[in-house]
């Protein structure tokens, strides 16, 4: 069984196709070819010792359509794409054949099933509200307009995909459960993003706190942060002597009063 892992956009989503290298290699008929950038190989490299296991990396001056068309001359049986958050044209003109299986992996799905307007509009309004710098509110304007533009892409892409013979790859039951608002509950497979690997460095040897680990870009427009950080207030000195706070994301352009909220629970000791 020749299987085709995908990743070539967000370098931070590695976790993903090394979970699916974990799994898959334990088929002894599996033969899994991952298609990704360098900067992302670095991240996955300790995987090149399996034997089933090949990289094939995108050169700096090769085009994103060519790589694409690499992938599908190599007629894969199985094709995971990890992460599609650009490059949108390309993957729409170069996409598998109705006989391969095909596993769509969301991380925001609102994205690419909701109108994109209402909420560019209340990213801008918040980072207006929030953010005295020009340049940030600027950045934040031409983020929107490039969103803009991007959205009847993705509209497009999802449904040339939902034509085809696909499955739908959700991180847990939560999202799992949003996402058959959409799409039909049996396409949907729920496959977490990370495995436990025993002897990892990043193996945790502290277990006198609860760690508290919240995944994706830090934003108030995500969830309640504001919320979540008074209830940490309003009975710190638990939290600061029974929790570790893991924010496992980027904090987004327009939360300078959720920064500063943050940096004041640090200073006051909370571990974050």
């Amino acid at each position: 069984m020749n299987i085709a892992l995908v990743e070539i956009c967000v370098p931070t989503h590695y976790m993903v196709t090394n979970a699916l290298i974990k799994t898959y290699c334990i088929l002894p008929n599996a033969n899994i070819t991952v298609y990704t950038t360098n900067e992302i190989y670095q991240n996955l490299k300790e995987n090149e010792h399996i034997d089933n296991v090949k990289f094939i990396i995108k050169q700096n001056d090769e085009s994103v359509l060519s790589f694409l068309e690499k992938i599908k001359n190599s007629k894969p049986q199985r094709i995971h794409y990890c992460t599609i958050s650009k490059f949108y044209k390309e993957f729409i003109r170069v996409l598998p054949e109705k006989d391969v299986l095909i596993f769509f992996h969301f991380h925001n799905i609102d994205t690419w099933f909701t109108n994109i307007i209402i909420s560019q509009i209340k990213l801008l309004v918040n980072n207006i509200k929030n953010n005295s710098k020009i340049s940030n509110i600027y950045n934040q304007f031409a983020w929107c307009i490039k969103e803009l533009t991007r959205d009847p892409l993705r509209k497009k892409l999802i449904k040339k995909i939902s034509s085809l013979n696909t499955y739908y790859i959700a991180l847990g039951e939560t999202q799992k459960n949003i996402l058959s608002k959409y799409i039909n509950n049996e396409r949907i497979i729920i496959f977490p993003s990370l495995i436990y690997e025993a002897g990892s460095s990043a193996e945790i040897t502290n277990h006198k706190k609860l760690r508290i680990c919240i995944p994706g870009s830090v934003s108030n427009l995500r969830r309640d942060y504001h919320g979540f950080f008074e209830s940490m207030e309003n009975n710190f000195e638990f939290y600061k002597m029974h929790t570790t706070i893991d924010l496992l994301g980027f904090i987004q352009q327009g939360e300078s009063k959720l920064l500063s909220q943050i940096k004041d629970l640090e200073k006051k000791g909370l571990d974050i």
